[in-house]
């Protein structure tokens, strides 16, 4: 009878142990809204502050291409862990992560467009550029 607890107690302990670790991982959501802000302001030819598009509830934006983010690169950049898979080969979009007080608040894929990369704060702007009609995030 001991070696079924034994085998119990390690089960559990390994259950407990893999919980925790996943806890310790900062979701990475996606919001329809914002895509759909990013799409309006592409086809409106908008210049507008970031914080219009996702609130402000941040002091810093960390932007990743999903089609070079890997798991390890963003990691290592934000200094956080995050839910998010090994690679995002052949997705376009943006991963942005979002900072206050220098701790990871939120983690979202913007699925509508792809993002330069770079780090920003709150007073960044999306704008049309004519040149090459898109959208390009930059300090103001």
């Amino acid at each position: 009878m001991r070696k079924p607890m034994v085998f119990s107690s390690f089960v559990l302990a390994l259950l407990v142990t893999a919980v925790a670790c996943g806890a310790a991982e900062v979701p990475v959501g996606h919001e329809d809204a914002v895509d759909t802000r990013f799409t309006e302001s592409l086809a409106a030819r908008a210049d507008r502050p970031l914080t219009e598009f996702v609130g402000r509830d941040w002091d810093l934006v960390h932007v990743f291409p999903l089609e070079t983010a890997t798991k390890e690169s963003v990691e290592a950049e934000v200094g956080t862990p995050l839910d998010l898979p090994d690679y995002y080969l052949g997705k376009g979009g943006t991963l942005l992560v979002f900072k206050s007080g220098g701790e990871v608040v939120r983690a979202l894929e913007v699925h509508s467009i792809t993002l330069g990369p770079g780090t920003f704060d709150r007073d960044a702007h999306v704008d049309y550029d004519e040149r090459d009609e898109y959208l390009h995030l930059l300090d103001r």
